[in-house]
């Protein structure tokens, strides 16, 4: 049996047909020159970053320069350099990340793959570009928008951001996400990330999280939303409910302690392997940038590269790759 693989000009293809209108409104229309290098182009190249293609700038351009065909696929007539490549991310481009993620969950969605019945919530921390310990002459590190924050997964602390995500708990995708300083609490952000994710159109029924999403106000989001929870409760003496919130946190809908409680509970894990994948496939972890203005563009590509791969293994039939990023190949 052939093995299955993902050719990299499969997923340009599948990018250009799939999203590559959402880049036509990088540049506004008006007087002027066409810019040197299409914005698709530019937008693929740094998918190619993330997706391990090259593992920077420099062997980016080198590859470029050794492969006029690639050239030609992204519409270039000459190589970029880097300063071209950076004026992308951090300024030509950076007001477009958010509606290509969201472009690529929507088709993700109408495909099947994100259904979106069980989404579970979740942070991870990842560490800044800056070393706390030195500082500059006012006192401060370099990274004055990072801080420090607990990793409960390692028990180690990090200092820099923290990614939150809703995730599909069976398609193991990420569909809404916002990222904050390190030190920022998870539960506040529950609300807005359940909001986010009830913007597609996909049957939210069972919401999960860890202990630190217990706030009442969490579980009146998500039934508001007609889906029941399943979040652990700190064992502790707790007061008897008065108002619904209350309620539906100290006795939800699905019973603490039943067999299907337990049974979705352990769904929970599933965001934890999307975190994985992140780090180590998709270079969360290799951030490269200072300040949450450049930290945002990183995390998009990093999340938006995870989507277009799996859109891709759709459109090409290989639903069984569409969590394996280790069959990408040039």
């Amino acid at each position: 049996m052939k093995r299955q693989v993902i050719l990299l000009e499969d997923l340009i293809d599948v990018f250009k047909q799939e999203l590559g209108h959402i880049l036509e409104d990088v540049d506004p229309p008006g007087p002027g020159r066409p810019p040197v290098y299409p914005a698709d182009g530019m937008f693929l190249c740094w998918l190619f970053i993330y997706l391990g293609v090259a593992d920077s700038q420099r062997r980016l351009i080198q590859i470029l320069a050794q492969h006029p065909e690639w050239r030609d696929r992204l519409g270039f007539d000459r190589v970029p350099d880097q300063s071209t490549f950076s004026w992308f991310k951090n300024h030509r481009a950076s007001h477009i990340f958010q509606r290509v993620f969201d472009e690529a969950v929507g088709r993700l969605v109408d495909a099947g793959v994100i259904r979106g019945e069980h989404v579970v919530v979740d942070a991870s921390l990842f560490q800044a570009y800056s070393n706390p310990r030195k500082k500059n002459k006012s006192g401060n590190p370099s990274d004055t928008d990072a801080s420090w924050g607990f990793e409960s997964s390692t028990g180690q602390w990090v200092y820099g951001y923290k990614l939150h995500i809703v995730s599909c708990a069976d398609s193991e995708l990420p569909v809404a996400m916002t990222v904050t300083t390190g030190k920022r609490n998870d539960s506040p952000l529950f609300p807005q990330l359940i909001r986010k994710a009830s913007q597609f159109p996909i049957p939210i029924r069972v919401v999960g999280a860890d202990g630190n999403y217990h706030g009442a106000a969490n579980h009146l989001e998500a039934h508001g939303l007609g889906a029941s929870t399943v979040i652990p409760l700190p064992k502790r003496k707790h007061r008897e409910p008065r108002t619904l919130a209350q309620r539906l946190r100290l006795h939800p809908i699905i019973k603490r302690g039943s067999q299907l409680y337990r049974r979705l509970k352990r769904k929970r894990q599933s965001i934890e392997r999307v975190f994985s994948r992140l780090k180590s496939h998709f270079k969360l972890d290799n951030l490269r940038g200072r300040g949450l203005v450049r930290v945002k563009p990183h995390v998009f590509l990093s999340l938006t590269s995870m989507l277009v791969y799996a859109l891709t293994a759709t459109k090409l039939g290989f639903e069984s790759l569409v969590r394996s990023p280790t069959r990408l190949t040039i």
